[in-house]
């Protein structure tokens, strides 16, 4: 049962000079239908989803399984900028999903100044060249359909940005007929769910 894997979670045992035990930080709970774990010795996230319709937990988990195999097949100068998943377990009720910290979004870290201005610019100077990627993507048949800022990361540990919640990344031909995405980016056609082969719809 996913509730009782998260309510008992904890992160490994990190062994240091007098042995340090790695506690979990709640990065984020909705409603009780998903629950992020933080374990920062380890540099990783654990993500809990409780689907409670077996149906469309096997359709969600079966896109997840789908959408992670494209990326790693990606070539290095794409892959990196999407967030690396380690394991993925899926059970009655859920799935669970271990991958490594991309760090705050940059809507927060605009909104809340969570950085100095140094690495602010850092990270500023590295957009031109994932929107050149999100380009390259969009001309081999690769697009991503739920981008915005909340979706892309950045980690002062690394100095990386990567996109993450790219579960509506497809590999399609650029006619799209249903709505996807957050309301507040996406382009009019995907609003009226208009059948385009206009990029923007797919970003």
């Amino acid at each position: 049962d996913i509730f009782d894997e998260w309510n008992n979670f904890s992160c490994p045992v990190v062994f240091k000079d007098k042995g340090i035990t790695d506690k979990p930080i709640v990065l984020n709970e909705k409603k009780k239908k998903n629950k992020l774990f933080y374990c920062k010795e380890q540099n990783i996230v654990v993500k809990y989803n409780y689907i409670d319709d077996p149906l469309e937990l096997d359709k969600e988990f079966k896109n997840i399984i789908k959408v992670n195999k494209l990326i790693k097949e990606l070539d290095e100068e794409y892959r990196n900028y999407f967030y690396n998943s380690l394991e993925l377990i899926k059970y009655k009720n859920g799935y669970k999903e271990v991958m490594e910290y991309a760090g705050n979004s940059i809507k927060e870290i605009y909104k809340n100044k969570k950085i100095d201005s140094e690495s602010w610019i850092g990270v500023l100077l590295q957009l031109p060249k994932l929107s050149d990627t999100i380009t390259k993507l969009h001309n081999i048949g690769i697009y991503i359909r739920d981008l915005k800022p909340d979706n892309i990361c950045y980690n002062p540990s690394t100095t990386k940005i990567v996109m993450i919640d790219v579960e509506f990344l497809i590999k399609t031909e650029p006619i799209i007929v249903s709505t996807c995405g957050t309301p507040s980016y996406i382009s009019p056609f995907d609003i009226k769910a208009i059948q385009s082969r206009q990029p923007i719809n797919l970003i």
